[in-house]
This record gives C-alpha cells, structure tokens and sequence, in this order.
C-alpha cells in the first residue's frame, strides 16, 4: 500500500514538473517541497503557500544537508522560510507556530540581528539570515 502511494507521488511530481515549469516540486522522505522561481514579500510568501495547504519551508539541522543544492538549483541566493519573531522579538517561531530550536540553526555569524526591523528569516547555501519581511525573496513551501 505505501509503495502505490509513493508511486503516485513521484507520478503527480513528473506531471506538475512538465505542466507548472518552471516551479520546482521535490519529494524526499521528508515530505514535499515547492521552491517558487519569482519573488515576493514574506506575507504573501506565506499566503501562496497556505493557499497550496502547504506551509512555508522549515529548514531543520535535520534536512539542512541536502537544502543547499536545492537552493543553487534555482539560482542561489536566499529564500524565504517560515521562520519569524513578529509575534514577540527574539521568539523565533515556524509559521505552524512550534519554536524555532536554537540547537536546529544555521544563522549567519552576527545573525539574527535585526537590522532596521528584520523579523523574518531566509535561507541560502551559507545559513540563515534575518530580513525586512517586506523584502522580496524567492520561497520554499513544504508538504508532510
């Protein structure tokens, strides 16, 4: 039964890769992700994925290993995460309101610093970063 479920998902991840290119859809034993190829703010980052049942990406110490390919396979750069403090400064918390756990980061040294109101977090092949959640950045959504 799990072997026809997986099955269909990699059938559904081939035909949304042909169909919806040139947004990136990957599946892992660890759920699905969606790297988006525009950018937006970090509101709307989260609307788009919420609007997709999905959330915006968790980027764990536990998967970080294989996010920096994913991350150079649609350029580079940062991409929003779920990560915020906006309800309360310095309490990181995912979009799914659990806590960011300080042992699972990867911040930039300095970070998170914010800098002019950063209350967001993005991702890039050299760890996270604190931002301005009105700047734009491409995102990551995620499926469990």
């Amino acid at each position: 039964m799990g072997e026809l479920i997986y099955a269909k998902k990699i059938i559904i991840q081939l035909f949304l890769r042909v169909l919806c290119t040139p947004i990136i859809f990957c599946a892992d034993y660890n759920g699905w992700r969606y790297f988006s190829q525009y950018s937006t703010n970090w509101w709307a980052a989260n609307g788009h994925c919420q609007g997709m049942n999905g959330e915006l990406w968790k980027p764990t110490a536990y998967i970080w290993g294989w996010a920096p390919s994913f991350i150079n396979s649609i350029g580079g750069g940062s991409i929003w995460t779920g990560g915020n403090d906006q309800g309360s400064e310095g309490s990181w918390r995912w979009t799914d309101g659990s806590i960011v756990h300080w042992g699972e980061t990867k911040w930039w040294p300095g970070e998170p610093n914010d800098l002019d109101g950063e209350d967001c977090v993005t991702a890039s092949v050299d760890g996270w970063n604190d931002e301005g959640c009105w700047r734009d950045f491409n995102f990551a959504c995620q499926w469990r």
